[in-house]
């Protein structure tokens, strides 16, 4: 029996629209974001074309003619694009491969999943309302990293561990222009695609082996400690023009943020956008862990401190 099944199908996207809360079980930073009305929407119908590619229609698939229309959203069309061509790419292949009885079972599942990935990086490329190279180029180290493993012999979960970890590997990837609204807008897209494959990753991965508690009591991924407000500084070695982009993240996770550049030595003192910009970071917060892994995720730190304000 083929593992992408309509049982697995509706596991995937029900993580997507609705993470799994379960201790331990974390959304990658790059994807921990609230859903909107219509990017649940857009999921949920890329959920109901996926079923029908695999022709075991949801019964309740009609519940689609009632959703909010996503259409006209900036970060939805592109999305949909992506799920729409990923989920007949996956059908395609499937057909395909059963035809010709070229792969086993698991194999074509996973060679048609990688073939849908490619397909949908594609889709963002030559959106009709604009490309989305942030998106298109994640989704394509995506593709590229699940065609590999497939080709290779892997099964679908191997297959989506990788494509995952390609699709959220160099968030800062992308044109090193000054962040602006379609910038944004193009984040949101890879932010959303990354979690559609992170929801798959989580969907197919086998159960872990029981792990025992720590003296303390907690788990893998528990944290039974108290919540407490943090003074983080360090200094950071950052592409001069991410670190808009930087700052706006930790803006998200933070009560103050403060950065203070480093003169490059240029004329002037001026910092050239091409290059390493050095910038001094404060910041206060109930999240440092959260702000650690996006400073990590950015650059080089050097001089990292924690201290407790309270």
């Amino acid at each position: 029996m083929s593992p992408l099944t309509a049982g697995l199908v509706d596991r995937w996207f029900e993580r997507v629209v609705t993470p799994s809360v379960e201790p331990g079980r974390h959304w990658p930073l790059a994807v921990d974001l609230r859903l909107t009305p219509l990017e649940a929407a857009v999921v949920r119908q890329g959920h109901r074309q996926l079923r029908r590619a695999l022709d075991e229609p949801d019964r309740h698939d009609d519940r689609g003619a009632d959703a909010p229309d996503w259409r006209r959203d900036p970060v939805c069309r592109p999305v949909g694009a992506f799920l729409e061509v990923f989920s007949a790419a996956v059908g395609d292949a499937l057909q395909t491969l059963d035809a010709t009885g070229t792969a086993g079972p698991v194999r074509a599942d996973a060679l048609a999943v990688a073939a849908g990935i490619n397909a949908g990086a594609a889709a963002l490329a030559g959106n009709r309302t604009g490309p989305v190279p942030i998106a298109a180029e994640a989704a394509r180290r995506a593709g590229e990293a699940a065609a590999e493993a497939a080709v290779a012999g892997a099964d679908l979960a191997a297959v989506a561990t990788r494509a995952a970890a390609a699709g959220l590997s160099g968030w800062d990837a992308g044109p090193a222009d000054p962040i602006g609204d379609g910038d944004v807008v193009q984040v949101r897209v890879r932010a959303l695609v990354g979690r559609v494959l992170v929801g798959l990753q989580q969907a197919t991965r086998p159960p872990e082996p029981p792990a025992h508690p720590a003296p303390c009591g907690a788990g893998p991924g528990d944290v039974l400690g108290r919540v407490f407000t943090a003074e983080i500084t360090c200094e950071i070695a950052i592409a001069a023009a991410q670190v808009a982009t930087v700052r706006g993240e930790l803006q998200e996770l933070a009560v103050l943020v403060r950065f203070w550049p480093r003169s490059s030595g240029g004329p002037g003192g001026t910092v050239d956008a091409s290059s390493d910009s050095w910038q001094r970071v404060h910041v206060h917060t109930d999240r440092p862990g959260a702000v650690v892994e996006v400073l990590f995720a950015s650059g080089s730190v050097f001089d990292l401190q924690i201290a407790a304000l309270d």
